[in-house]
């Protein structure tokens, strides 16, 4: 992969008072089994977020729907043959996939893939963060592949550059919290599709991500997409509250543990849990209930699953305190 490093100005990051995060592959990249809820607002009139130092971003009016994102492994993916470089998969509710290298200095786009729809596959990949990366650092790089429009049985070259800068540090507004010291990433790629000689089409997107120290994943984001000149798409997401680690969570957690274990699995977990469950269930990535279980008045209990394919699952629960959910991962 191609790139160039580069500070933007050493006096600006020394002048820096407030305190900054830096962004690093162990503290940045989601986990494999992690899943995480976002709303998406394609209606939103929220502007776009400002660069700089000591920002306040209000993405407290963003509404839209929610939607679901699980981090898979490879082996669980679609089409593990088709980006054998991805070490991990965002799986989404609409069916797509993106497929990522994650590594010591960068976060890659390897492909996407939704079903019938499109695949593309990067073979110079798309870097989406670089490690580590603070305000004000800027990365300038490339990325080219191809991407095939299944239905039509159509495939294109696509070429082009990307910057990735940390251009802004503030404080971020959601509909139901506020948090402070985050950084702003800022994505800006350019890029053409061609058939043959002949150019398909042009593109601009612009990807600001917001992230916090406590966090893996980004908090929010805000999208724009302009094909051939002209604005297609506006969008801003945000994390779920319950997502959202605050550091406000107690770390004494014994009144109400559920442990599973062996996990990962093969053929049979244990749940284990100091309190009767009332609804216990195992559901694939799409929330279809592939297991009905009937609990047991014992707190420990054996569940087979070597009739299952393998992949990632959810086991649902309900105590007295409500629904939950954890992952477990059958090999």
């Amino acid at each position: 992969m191609k790139f160039i490093y580069t500070i933007a100005s050493l006096l600006m990051f020394i002048s820096t008072t407030n305190a900054q995060i830096t962004l690093t592959s162990t503290t940045h990249v989601p986990v494999i089994g992690t899943t995480i809820q976002y709303y998406t607002d394609f209606a939103s009139t929220i502007p776009m977020p400002q660069s700089g130092a000591n920002q306040t971003w209000d993405f407290s009016l963003a509404g839209g729907t929610i939607g679901t994102t699980n981090y898979i492994s490879l082996a669980s993916s679609t089409e593990p043959s088709t980006y054998p470089s991805a070490n991990i998969v965002e799986a989404t509710s609409t069916s797509a996939e993106n497929y990522y290298v994650s590594n010591a200095t960068d976060y890659s786009l390897a492909g996407q893939l939704t079903p019938t729809v499109v695949r593309a596959i990067y073979t110079d990949e798309r870097e989406i963060l670089k490690f580590p990366i603070t305000y004000p650092n800027v990365f300038n790089e490339t990325f080219a592949g191809t991407v095939e429009n299944i239905g039509a049985g159509q495939t294109t070259n696509r070429s082009g550059t990307s910057v990735v800068s940390a251009d802004g540090y503030g404080t971020l507004i959601l509909p139901y919290t506020t948090v402070n010291n985050v950084l702003k990433v800022t994505i800006i790629g350019s890029y053409i599709d061609m058939l043959g000689t002949t150019q398909v089409a042009s593109f601009t997107d612009t990807i600001i991500t917001f992230y916090d120290a406590l966090n893996k994943v980004f908090i929010a984001n805000y999208t724009v997409l302009y094909v051939n000149g002209a604005l297609i798409s506006t969008s801003t997401n945000y994390i779920n509250q319950t997502d959202l680690i605050t550091g406000l969570e107690t770390m004494n957690t014994k009144e109400n543990t559920v442990l599973i274990y062996p996990n990962p699995t093969k053929s049979n977990f244990i749940i284990e849990s100091n309190k009767r469950l009332e609804l216990l269930q195992l559901l694939d990535l799409t929330g279809k209930v592939v297991k009905d279980i009937k609990p047991s008045f014992s707190t420990r209990q054996h569940i087979n699953v070597a009739d299952l394919s393998k992949g990632l699952y959810f086991v649902k629960y309900k105590d007295e305190k409500g629904v939950h959910t954890q992952k477990v991962i059958i090999e």
